[in-house]
């Protein structure tokens, strides 16, 4: 059991390393795509989300331009203005 245990650890460090990597790279796709077309991070952001679409709702429930989950908007917000784009853009940031 004990080798079984450090291969479930070895697995979680790979998967938290692989993780790392996934946010590095949207952060540098996010980075290019909006230099490269003059927009700002949050404008890059609402593109690859939703393609802009304030009143988008993903499969999970995600809501906003920014595809943030209800459950999380409602931990940091009162406001149930989700297709505002000002409000989810302080929220996103």
């Amino acid at each position: 059991m004990r080798g079984l245990r450090g291969c479930a650890t070895i697995g979680k460090r790979r998967v938290q390393k692989v993780t790392n990597i996934c946010r590095w790279m949207v952060m540098l796709v996010l980075t290019t795509m909006s230099a490269s077309a003059g927009m700002t991070r949050l404008d890059a952001l609402s593109m690859i989300e939703s393609g802009n679409n304030d009143l988008a709702v993903g499969q999970a429930g995600e809501v906003s331009c920014f595809q943030i989950l209800p459950q999380l908007w409602r931990h940091y917000s009162h406001s149930r203005a989700y297709d505002n784009v000002y409000v989810s853009a302080l929220f996103a940031q």
